[in-house]
């Protein structure tokens, strides 16, 4: 099963083949893979608090926690927030589409991804973007 910290359901839609290390983008490459795969919705995840599937290879892992750990804590603690979700809920990745699309706004976004360094690159926006039209939400969602 994977695991994923709360910001990660966000940065998963966003995930665009870039990284902290040549191992942590194929990690991830191929954990985007599988989500997209015909029965990668039904594809369960794990909420978890500290380190998760797409930590394991990242160079800034300290055990289960991260170099930069108080910048995540407040990631995690926005985006827990906004989707609802806590540590050991489990999910669909296709629920956690719906409720990324349902409950993120553009403004919501961009409160909650403030403090995110990938943010400034837009990616993460147009993706989200791209997500209420793929499930045919209305402007008013964003």
């Amino acid at each position: 099963m994977l695991t994923f910290r709360p910001h990660h359901f966000l940065c998963t839609i966003g995930f665009q083949g870039l990284g902290y290390s040549p191992a942590f983008v194929e990690n991830y490459k191929h954990i985007v893979n599988l989500l997209q795969t015909p029965k990668g919705d039904q594809t369960t995840i794990q909420v978890v608090k500290d380190t998760d599937t797409i930590c394991n290879p990242c160079p800034h892992k300290r055990q289960q926690l991260c170099h930069y750990q108080a910048k995540i804590d407040k990631l995690d603690k926005a985006h827990s927030q906004a989707l609802d979700i806590q540590p050991n809920d489990q999910i669909t990745w296709g629920q956690a589409k719906q409720k990324i699309a349902q409950k993120i706004s553009l403004k919501v976004f961009h409160e909650i991804c403030a403090p995110c360094s990938w943010k400034s690159l837009g990616v993460c926006e147009q993706s989200l973007i791209q997500l209420h039209n793929q499930l045919n939400l209305t402007k008013s969602n964003l």
